[in-house]
């Protein structure tokens, strides 16, 4: 806390007074495009993770797919033998 109020002191030293809202205004502004762009980047991201996830998904389930297919056939086969 007290880096805050040596921020605070220079800040006030160096821009004045009459100044100092005006600058702490725009420094908000600032802050809040960071924020809005950010959590942009993070939804980017997130969703980016759930297509991989969903395309791994599909991949699995389309493999597991095959396998069932080929021992569903290997099955039938092996039972027509049989007869």
């Amino acid at each position: 806390m007290p880096e805050f109020f040596l921020v605070l002191l220079v800040a006030v030293l160096v821009l004045g007074p009459k100044q100092l809202p005006m600058a702490a205004k725009q420094l908000g502004r600032f802050v809040a495009r960071i924020k809005r762009f950010y959590q942009q980047y993070r939804n980017e991201f997130d969703q980016m993770i759930k297509l991989s996830e969903l395309q791994n998904n599909i991949a699995r389930a389309e493999q597991a797919e095959k396998i069932s297919l080929k021992t569903a056939e290997e099955n039938s086969e092996g039972h027509d033998s049989g007869k």
